[in-house]
């Protein structure tokens, strides 16, 4: 009977394995071709301006400037969704998502409208940074003591706050993959309307 349960695990365990290598292979890395402008037919600057806005709201970034007559706009930062924000759908691919939640990441979105050749083109560029924090002093946590008598000296308390010169934003470079869903979202929103 012992033989027979083994040999049943056996069995087992060489079928998931099986079935484990063959998703795997079958799940390997896709490449989604990244773009950075669309054009769009029979659409006013203005509304553009406003379908791009909204987009950018759907995805919880908040729209810092908007200029109707440049075509432009500008978000604010927007950290990084973590794990546990589920809702969230600023991190574009695995890589993005794993990197959210080991480092402090923001994105800023830039998109400009312009008119060619009576069509309406929309670029846009998601800028990515990490936030880079400086090392505390000795002598800023804890309790000092006296190095003769052994006595305390003074008690500072440890902040959660970041003075400004603590704090420096590293720039990653660009987010194609998601100046890319950015740009479907408003591709098929306006084909809706």
């Amino acid at each position: 009977m012992g033989k027979v349960k083994m040999k049943k695990i056996e069995r087992l365990f060489v079928v998931l394995i099986a079935v484990f290598l063959f998703l795997g292979g079958c799940a390997g890395p896709r490449q989604v071709k990244e773009i950075e402008r669309i054009c769009l037919d029979g659409l006013s600057k203005a509304k553009a301006l406003e379908v791009s806005e909204e987009v950018l709201r759907d995805m919880n970034f908040t729209v810092a400037k908007a200029d109707p007559n440049l075509g432009y706009v500008l978000s604010r930062p927007l950290a990084g969704g973590q794990l546990f924000e589920f809702w969230r759908k600023d991190n574009v691919g695995g890589f993005n998502a794993a990197e959210a939640n080991l480092h402090s990441i923001r994105r800023t979105v830039e998109m400009n409208i312009d008119e060619e050749y009576e069509k309406l083109c929309i670029n846009c560029r998601v800028k990515v940074e990490r936030l880079s924090l400086s090392e505390f002093v000795e002598s800023d946590v804890g309790i000092k003591y006296d190095r003769i008598t052994g006595q305390k000296i003074r008690m500072s308390l440890l902040k959660l706050e970041l003075d400004a010169e603590q704090k420096e934003w590293i720039e990653l470079g660009e987010d194609g993959k998601l100046a890319t869903v950015i740009l479907q979202r408003i591709e098929k929103k306006t084909a809706k309307q």
